[in-house]
């Protein structure tokens, strides 16, 4: 199915988002990978994350690993 990426707030708000296409499954346990790039991003972006798969497009075993914090430079 189609996947997208987000950048979110730490308030949760979408602050850029990108569309990624379809990713495979990972049917071999082998992580998939798709480059992307979004914008907006700040110097200071305490709680910060970037998320795939926002609106649940399609349904995942384990939600933990859709997201990742952004690391703030301060």
């Amino acid at each position: 199915p189609a996947c997208d990426v987000a950048l979110l707030d730490e308030a949760g708000r979408v602050v850029s988002r990108q569309a990624l296409g379809p990713l495979p499954a990972p049917l071999d346990l082998t992580p998939r990978r798709l480059p992307f790039r979004l914008v907006g991003w700040k110097v200071e972006a305490r709680g910060w994350k970037v998320v795939v798969n926002l609106d649940r497009t399609f349904p995942e075993l384990f939600d933990g690993n859709n997201e990742a914090p952004v690391p703030s430079t301060r």
